[in-house]
């Protein structure tokens, strides 16, 4: 039995495009199984991201943002029951853009100042779910938050929050996430 090639850019425009899992396999004449192969392979190799992965759908981008609402809104209703634990610590070889994805599904309330190896200091002011204001030096608002996400070493640190001078980001968290992976897909 041969195996069965298929054209991974197009593919990936595809996915990137919003076509759900039904169509894909429909179009490539794969099965469930295959589709999943297809898809690890896409990853393994770094054609698509993990991010773009947690974020695709199996229908249209704006059950993404609804389902990302939803999400948002039950967590902030369950967090006030929640436990509160507090550590800190150095963590390695983690990617920014799957930490903030974390922070913004966590309904975090924090400043978080990203540093790159050069010096080079980000200031993302994350509130509710949701990147209000991102700065540095030169840039703020979503320039500087795709800058940021760029950046392929460096450290993060949290900081006590303030309320930023002004509101610069009003993208949803997750089409801000979905735009970065793509940015950054695009500049490797």
């Amino acid at each position: 039995m041969s195996k069965r090639e298929v054209n991974a850019k197009q593919l990936i425009d595809d996915i990137r495009s919003g076509m759900n899992d039904f169509s894909l396999m429909e179009k490539y004449r794969l099965t469930p199984k295959g589709l999943d192969s297809t898809f690890q392979k896409l990853l393994a190799v770094g054609l698509l991201s993990r991010i773009e992965m947690d974020i695709r759908t199996t229908g249209h981008q704006e059950t993404i943002e609804l389902d990302f609402e939803a999400a948002l809104a039950e967590k902030a209703s369950t967090s006030i029951a929640k436990k509160t634990y507090s550590f800190s610590g150095r963590v390695e070889n983690v990617d920014i853009l799957d930490y903030l994805q974390w922070m913004l599904l966590d309904c975090r309330q924090t400043l978080l100042e990203v540093t790159s190896q050069n010096q080079r200091a980000f200031r993302l002011f994350i509130n509710s779910g949701k990147v209000v204001h991102a700065t540095n030096d030169e840039i703020e608002g979503e320039d500087a938050f795709y800058r940021c996400i760029l950046l392929t070493a460096g450290e993060f640190e949290h900081l006590c929050w303030m309320d930023p001078e002004k509101t610069t980001i009003e993208r949803d968290g997750t089409a801000l996430l979905f735009e970065a992976a793509r940015r950054r897909d695009e500049s490797e």
